[in-house]
């Protein structure tokens, strides 16, 4: 059944390939209606259990039953997710090659003209800038050390929802190595897949041996750089000049909707569709509501049983120092609750949640900021509540008091 289906479905030995059980029918059936829309030719479901096979039939797409269960016995996402590499390796033993996306993608055109297909596995990032996607060299200065700082190569992961896979030696060991992994371990899929891209041969373990290329970031995209980053910049945001292959809803839990609007904002050009969401959880509300996990828009002003409530706040006072933020500086926080700026003038106080001891708020030029400290630094990222702009300060002087902010 899968030679055949493969035979049927494949354009130039290469496939995309969804899996999926019935727990997420609606979201399959939105993938589903997002890809056949822009006429991908090559694309077929996993189905892993009968009543998504019979639902796919219904819809007459491409698709193939392959019933498995995880480990755990579980159907839900993260135990379902890790059936895929015993799928890709079945793919991949028939010599085909695979584009495997999960069904909380959202495709704009067709991937494999943009793909390089140069290497083993070439995969997205949950990166959302050059350093964070394709890595960096981190530095750490050792102040007593006579060896100089320590460095490392940093990146944030690969995700494991959206990856080309060649039909090669390297890459079939890879996926193999994977599904037995799956079977007898207790190990997030994304966790052992990342591992194994770069593992090294160690006693009787053989390495995968894969060459590996990172997706572009802003071509192949997450939803942090579209919330967060992208649909902020003037010429990023303008479909004229740039449109994303994928957008993979890998880091809202508001699926389904925000896919909804993604499609609005790339497919049927609805320029406010993304409007609605914050870059974080949740709806935007266009205030302080839901950011950062506050409930009120309501800032107090610095009383004094305020000022003794807060460690922070204290600190900051009795230190008497001259801030930056963002370039512009200097200004202080003065002890009466006065945000004093040679650029503006404004008010600061404390935040009311409990879970923001971190933090402090400043009303200045119309808007309202949350300003979470860090500690030891004495530096702070700062959320515009009105639209999540994050911008960052810090002490003006180079000698950063040794007490905590905080803490």
């Amino acid at each position: 059944e899968l030679c055949a289906l493969v035979k049927r479905v494949a354009v130039d030995r290469r496939v995309m390939a969804a899996v999926s059980n019935g727990n997420i029918l609606h979201m399959l059936g939105q993938f589903v209606d997002i890809v056949e829309s822009i006429g991908i030719a090559n694309f077929m479901v996993v189905a892993l259990d009968d009543r998504t096979a019979q639902f796919l039939s219904k819809r007459r797409t491409p698709h193939y039953l392959r019933p498995l269960r995880s480990r755990s016995g579980s159907t839900d996402n993260h135990a379902t997710s890790g059936l895929k590499f015993s799928i890709l390796a079945e793919l991949l033993s028939v010599g085909v090659s695979v584009l495997l996306s999960d069904v909380d993608v959202v495709f704009t055109q067709n991937p494999f003209p943009a793909l390089y297909a140069d290497a083993d596995v070439e995969g997205m990032s949950d990166g959302w800038d050059e350093l964070s996607a394709y890595g960096h060299t981190h530095t750490l200065p050792l102040p007593m050390s006579t060896q100089g700082p320590l460095r490392s190569i940093r990146l944030v992961a690969r995700n494991s929802g959206l990856f080309y896979l060649s039909a090669t030696h390297q890459a079939l060991r890879m996926m193999k190595t994977l599904a037995q992994r799956m079977a007898s371990e207790d190990v997030w899929d994304q966790s052992a897949y990342n591992q194994e891209m770069w593992r090294l041969a160690y006693a009787d373990k053989a390495a995968a041996g894969v060459s590996t290329r990172v997706m572009n970031y802003l071509c192949f995209m997450n939803t942090k750089t579209l919330f967060r980053y992208m649909r902020h910049d003037e010429q990023l945001r303008d479909i004229a000049q740039h449109k994303p292959v994928s957008i993979h809803v890998n880091y809202h839990p508001e699926k389904e909707l925000r896919m909804e609007s993604i499609k609005d904002f790339y497919l049927n050009r609805k320029a406010s569709a993304l409007d609605a969401w914050n870059g974080g959880e949740g709806r935007n509300t266009h205030s302080c509501i839901g950011k950062v996990g506050l409930h009120t828009n309501s800032m107090p002003m610095l009383t004094e049983k305020e000022l003794q409530g807060s460690r922070l706040a204290r600190s900051i006072i009795e230190a008497a120092e001259e801030w930056e933020w963002s370039g512009r500086g200097p200004f202080r926080f003065g002890a009466s609750g006065a945000f004093e700026a040679s650029w503006a003038r404004g008010e600061w106080g404390t935040v009311p949640s409990q879970w923001r001891k971190d933090s402090l708020y400043v009303r200045v030029e119309g808007e309202i900021y949350i300003l979470m400290f860090l500690s030891e630094k004495w530096s702070f990222v700062a959320l515009r509540c009105s639209d999540e702009q994050v911008t960052f300060g810090q002490l003006r002087s180079p000698d950063v008091p040794k007490n905590r902010l905080v803490w």
